[in-house]
């Protein structure tokens, strides 16, 4: 298959930042969920950029190319799998665009606990998230969007009940 997918890498912790810097290096496209935030100690503030998802980089490439990137250029990575049927787990692209999308338009996301149950599936009409579509869930009585990559990880973002139409099927 010539078509260029997702795929997601592990890391050893604390090397994602090199590990994105060589992929770069050598025109790889690759995303690392990162957020910048100010961390306070007793004598002064420091922005620090904070890993979303420790260990994780994703990947976007021809299957046999991103392989190649561990086995031929010597990058440490290795690849998630999917547990029922032992393949390289590939991320759907509409799921990958509204996952970056979300984290690089708010910084009032949360990283939400994989073993959510699961609500009405939803689309945001309005506003800088338009067209994202994810899973509706009501945590602490406000409602909250879900937009996940399944088995990887789910982000949250609080979204005017006004802004959302149910969906009849499981996003993409």
């Amino acid at each position: 298959m010539t078509e260029r997918q997702w795929f997601v890498a592990f890391t050893k912790s604390k090397h994602e930042k090199k590990i994105k810097a060589k992929l770069d290096e050598m025109g790889v496209e690759n995303y690392l969920a990162v957020r910048e935030e100010v961390h306070q100690w007793k004598d002064r503030k420091k922005k620090v950029e904070v890993m979303l998802i420790p260990c994780v980089i994703f990947i976007r490439g021809i299957k046999k190319d991103v392989l190649a990137l561990h086995n031929e250029c010597g990058i440490p990575i290795s690849f998630m799998r999917n547990l029922t049927t032992k393949q390289i787990m590939v991320v759907p692209e509409k799921q990958m665009q509204d996952f970056m999308f979300v984290l690089d338009m708010t910084d009032d996301v949360e990283v939400a606990d994989l073993n959510l149950k699961r609500g009405d599936f939803v689309r945001i009409t309005k506003g800088v998230l338009s067209n994202v579509e994810g899973e509706l869930l009501s945590v602490k009585g406000k409602k909250k969007v879900v937009i996940r990559i399944d088995g990887v990880v789910a982000i949250a973002v609080e979204i005017p009940a006004a802004y959302i139409e149910k969906l009849k099927k499981e996003p993409a």
